[in-house]
């Protein structure tokens, strides 16, 4: 079975409040752990245009979540999303090799704890 990674949260829509710490999670559906290589956590603030590697971690260490600290912004970010890539390495005979990923369905707006309406 293909080791395909599934975010359960968060799912976009979400507002994150910047400088604190959320924890997105993902499940990995059908897996067969001893077949991935790596799993990594991409972060994108252009609604996936480009993406930043925030953590990434090698067989057999292979975790359903990340603490991600969000990043300071002085207003509002509103077109975040999060990405898992899971590098499969195939099966016994190096077959079905690939790259599986999922992204967050909707946009995550990060927010400035502190923003003040000025009149």
């Amino acid at each position: 079975e293909l080791p395909i990674p599934v975010i359960t949260s968060p799912l976009g829509g979400e507002i994150l409040t910047s400088g604190e710490q959320t924890r997105i999670e993902w499940n990995i559906i059908n897996s067969n752990v001893q077949f991935i290589d790596s799993i990594g956590v991409y972060h994108s603030s252009d609604a996936g245009e480009t993406w930043t590697l925030e953590e990434s971690w090698t067989s057999p260490e292979i975790p359903v979540y990340f603490d991600f600290t969000v990043p300071e912004t002085d207003t509002i970010s509103f077109y975040n999303k999060f990405r898992i890539i899971v590098l499969d390495i195939g099966d016994y005979g190096g077959e079905n090799n690939g790259i599986h990923y999922d992204i967050t369905d909707d946009l995550i707006i990060i927010a400035n704890n502190n923003l003040e309406h000025k009149s």
